[in-house]
C-alpha cells in the first residue's frame, strides 16, 4: 500500500512542478492559450487522478490507522534493505529517487553511460541475475540511442564530465 502512496504523492508533486514550468513557456497573442495549455490540462487530470487513489486508498482501507501502519512497516522493511524480499515500499522508494536523479546523469555523464548505470542500479534491485542485466544495460541504451539518433535524427546529451560518445 505504501507503493501506491508514494506513487500518487510523487504523481502530484511532478504534477504541480510541470504545472509551473508550463507558465514559462512562450505565448502568442494570437493563440491565448498557448502552448502550456495541453500540460496544463495533463497535469490537472494527473493531480485529480492521484488525489482521487489516495482518497479512495483512505477510504478502501480504513483512514489513517492504516496509513501510519503502512509507514511504520516501510521503514520496517527499509531497515532490511531494498534487495530484501518483501521490500516493495523501498524498492519503488529508490527507484523513483534514481529516476529523479536520471536527468542529473545525463547532464553530467552523457545519455548512454547515465542509462547504462540506471538500468544497471534497477536491474540490481530489481534483483535480476548478472547476464540478464549486462545484457539490458547494453542493449537498452543501445536501441534507445539508435533510434533517437538514426531514425528520429534527435540530438542525444553529451555529458559535461565525461561523454562516452567522444570514444566512439
Amino acid at each position: 500500500m505504501f507503493a501506491n502512496w508514494l506513487v500518487s504523492l510523487f504523481s502530484i508533486g511532478l504534477s504541480l512542478l510541470f504545472f509551473g514550468a508550463s507558465f514559462t513557456l512562450v505565448t502568442l497573442r494570437a493563440d491565448p492559450g498557448g502552448p502550456a495549455i495541453v500540460p496544463q490540462i495533463l497535469c490537472v487530470l494527473t493531480i485529480v487522478a492521484a488525489g482521487a487513489n489516495l482518497v479512495l486508498t483512505i477510504v478502501k482501507q480504513d483512514g489513517a490507522r492504516v496509513v501510519a501502519a503502512t509507514i511504520r512497516s516501510f521503514f520496517a522493511d527499509f531497515k532490511l534493505g531494498v534487495r530484501a524480499e518483501k521490500s516493495e515500499g523501498p524498492r519503488v522508494f529508490v527507484a523513483m529517487l534514481l529516476v529523479c536523479l536520471y536527468p542529473l546523469g545525463i547532464t553530467e555523464f552523457g545519455f548512454l553511460l547515465a542509462t547504462a548505470a540506471l538500468v544497471g542500479l534497477l536491474c540490481w534491485i530489481c534483483r535480476l541475475k548478472v547476464l540478464r542485466s549486462v545484457i539490458l544495460m547494453i542493449l537498452t541504451p543501445t536501441l534507445i540511442y539508435w533510434l533517437f539518433d538514426e531514425i528520429m535524427k534527435a540530438r542525444v546529451p553529451e555529458g559535461q564530465i565525461f561523454d562516452i560518445l567522444m570514444l566512439l
